[in-house]
């Protein structure tokens, strides 16, 4: 259990800045361009549902991402989901 522990706490302390955040980044930099930018965003929107999907589907079998208690990958983690709570759907 320990090891599946420590396997998940570095999956996840990459995991935030190698797969969640490049689309999120590049949604807030198409957010910005007129015109163009909302077909494109439209694009990578569900690129990051499915990140949200499956950060939801894993926490919902324990309270923190690497398991029991809180770790660096949870604050890693924090960055996108914050990003993603200020402009890409996420709430509550």
């Amino acid at each position: 259990a320990h090891r599946d522990g420590v396997l998940r706490y570095r999956q996840f302390l990459h995991y935030a800045e190698g797969s969640m955040m490049p689309p999120l980044l590049v949604l807030l930099v198409v957010n910005r361009i007129p015109l163009l930018g909302k077909t494109a965003a439209k694009r990578i929107q569900p690129m990051i549902d499915v990140h949200l999907d499956y950060v939801e589907a894993e926490l919902s079998s324990r309270p923190w991402f690497a398991g029991d208690t809180i770790t660096g990958a949870d604050i890693m983690m924090s960055f996108p989901l914050e990003a993603a709570r200020s402009r890409a759907g996420l709430d509550g």
